[in-house]
């Protein structure tokens, strides 16, 4: 795993620097915070008091070629002091675009769409379950996904 992310960090790096000449144009920098706090007036006591926070980065390439994305997320239990992760590497990849077909390279969720909220033909991404988060999540993995554009249908894989 450790591998996996300083590759990653590596080809980021590469892609957003060659030489004296920068391939990113734009960047987008943004990210959530929440907190859940629950009171139990019977016992009188506080039974969880959890904040949550994730971080991301977006990097455009220049000439519309492709996107790199970074993102991190963790959390404070002032109750469980050691159950949640302060900080944690969420999803890294980059996306290239060619002519008729997409690519995304690198630790990433999969999701194949959803019907009335819940998503029965996600298997690719194990769920993360989670007492603090409200739905539960695919776990990134590292793999590859192309998606090809033809005239009458598109089609996708992922390794």
């Amino acid at each position: 795993m450790k591998k996996i992310i300083v590759a990653m960090f590596s080809i980021v790096s590469l892609l957003f620097m060659s030489g004296k000449i920068c391939l990113a144009e734009e960047i987008e920098l943004g990210g959530d915070i929440s907190h859940n706090l629950f009171y139990l007036s019977r016992q009188g006591e506080l039974s969880q008091n959890i904040t949550q926070y994730g971080l991301f980065l977006k990097k455009n390439i220049r000439g519309g070629k492709g996107k790199v994305y970074l993102s991190f997320k963790g959390g404070y239990d002032s109750i469980r002091k050691d159950s949640i992760e302060p900080v944690k590497l969420d999803e890294v990849y980059a996306d290239i675009y060619l002519k008729n077909t997409d690519l995304r390279i690198g630790r990433q969720v999969v999701s194949w769409g959803t019907a009335d909220g819940i998503n029965p033909t996600n298997y690719i991404n194990p769920r993360e379950l989670s007492l603090t988060e409200t739905e539960p999540r695919g776990k990134p993995l590292a793999c590859l996904k192309a998606t090809y554009y033809g005239k009458k249908a598109d089609m996708t894989g992922v390794i």
